[in-house]
């Protein structure tokens, strides 16, 4: 029933979550972290390698200290194109990508990556979630928004009701 799950800021993880976060992906599910999923175990122990890392397609060569940057954010998400600046994103220095693609990268580090699993997806957002624009600030800029919409409408996940302002944004 059940068509995205979302990891915020999961870093600890145990083995049979993993498993059963892996088969949700698989059976057509899209799943959604930010920064570090899975980087200790379910004890809060140090791991040499995220759990997850075959999921998002990624590789953490260490568990170092973010950076703060700026990024972009271009390219296909499923039949869609999602693009956006971010400012002051707090990124995660030592992901690489292994599978899937890149859609956005501060400097050498992707920012975004999209994995696919099976039936579904894996979105990995290298970044804090908190570091996202607020969405709900009229100043912000629409890309952002049309960013995390996309990421749902991909899942085939439908807003129950849509809001504009006179302007359309």
């Amino acid at each position: 029933d059940y068509k995205v799950l979302i990891l915020s800021q999961c870093e600890a993880l145990g083995t049979r979550e993993a498993d059963v976060i892996r088969q949700f992906a698989r059976k057509g599910g899209t799943v959604i972290a930010d920064v570090r999923p899975g980087l200790y175990d379910e004890h809060c122990k140090p791991r040499s390698e995220g759990i997850l890392d075959d999921l998002f397609g990624v590789s953490h060569t260490g568990n170092v200290e973010a950076m703060e940057v700026d990024g972009q954010i271009d390219g296909a998400l499923g039949a869609s194109t999602v693009r956006t600046s971010l400012a002051s994103l707090h990124v995660n220095p030592s992901v690489t990508l292994t599978a899937g693609t890149a859609l956005g990268a501060a400097g050498d580090t992707p920012i975004m990556s999209v994995n696919d699993v099976g039936l579904g997806r894996a979105i990995l957002m290298n970044f804090t979630v908190a570091t996202l624009p607020n969405l709900s600030r009229p100043d912000t800029d629409e890309s952002a928004a049309e960013l995390v919409s996309t990421m749902f409408y991909e899942a085939c996940v439908q807003w129950p009701l849509h809001l504009q302002d006179k302007q359309g944004a």
